[in-house]
């Protein structure tokens, strides 16, 4: 089973996400997209989206994949 840790990156649904938050009564994880949305009709930065989603779900297991770092 895939696990998620505070200050882990992963690629979630192909996109780069940080782990910047832990709920650890339903082992929930607040995930932030490293890209800035952007309004569609005048491009102005919307800052970064954040998605909160339960670690055993369907959802996060299908939909995440380890980074390869280097040492």
């Amino acid at each position: 089973m895939k696990d998620c840790n505070l200050g882990d990156y992963l690629f979630y649904e192909d996109k780069l996400v940080k782990c910047v938050g832990i709920n650890d009564g339903y082992k929930e994880v607040i995930l932030e997209f490293l890209k800035d949305e952007h309004c569609p009709h005048c491009n102005e930065s919307l800052g970064k989206k954040q998605i909160n989603i339960i670690v055993q779900s369907k959802n996060f297991q299908d939909n995440s994949k380890q980074i390869q770092t280097i040492k």
